[in-house]
């Protein structure tokens, strides 16, 4: 395995970038709840944060502009460090995927009729992207949890990433189903959590890669 000190500059920072972006995404939503009292936590979800139908959605919106940017390079730096596979760069295909839909997903916003192309509404692109951020990030768990148990390596982060996978399978189920809409934006906040926590621990235990 690599470590640090063969990492180049750009990737040290993008080390400690990509550690800072779950946190300024949490923050940025905990900020625009707070100067949104009518904003029901409960039932509504984060993009509804990043829409028209709330005050001062450029917070959120660059939240998750942010947070995308600082996962685009997440593949590639757990490829460098911890996969012996050329199979795995899919890895970096799959978090390159997570993050670009993931500012794709703040653009086009949510609850929005605005016609895009050909009938395609704005909030129709803002599902599809939403869509393809959850196929991303669950697939990069799946394949890096995968791996790391196959070789043996890195137990504790392997757990930790069989934790956050399957509570991100779950409630990513549930959401979807939509079995529980008084609750669907909590349902949600866990899918965030358990992903969030995973691309934070991840970038944690490769600043700590000695």
């Amino acid at each position: 395995m690599n470590n640090i000190l063969k990492y180049s500059t750009i990737e040290k920072a993008f080390l400690v970038f990509g550690s800072l972006v779950p946190s300024f995404f949490v923050l940025s939503v905990a900020f625009s709840i707070i100067i949104n009292p009518e904003y029901n936590q409960m039932k509504q979800t984060v993009s509804i944060l990043a829409s028209d139908l709330i005050k001062y959605p450029f917070i959120v919106i660059t939240g998750i502009i942010v947070y995308g940017v600082g996962v685009l390079p997440l593949g590639w730096l757990l490829y460098k460090t911890f996969f012996q596979s050329k199979f795995m760069f899919l890895v970096v295909f799959l978090t390159i995927l997570y993050g670009l839909s993931s500012i794709l997903a703040a653009i086009f916003k949510t609850a929005s009729t605005k016609e895009i192309f050909f009938g395609i509404t704005e909030s129709s692109m803002h599902d599809f992207f939403a869509l393809l951020v959850l196929i991303g990030i669950v697939f990069s768990m799946l394949l890096t949890t995968f791996y790391l148990i196959k070789i043996n390596h890195e137990k504790a982060f392997s757990v930790f990433s069989i934790i956050m996978l399957c509570m991100t399978i779950i409630f990513a189920v549930i959401f979807e189903i939509n079995s529980y809409p008084e609750i669907r934006g909590l349902i949600q906040r866990v899918v965030f959590i358990s992903t969030l926590s995973w691309v934070q621990v991840a970038y944690f235990r490769m600043l700590l890669q000695k």
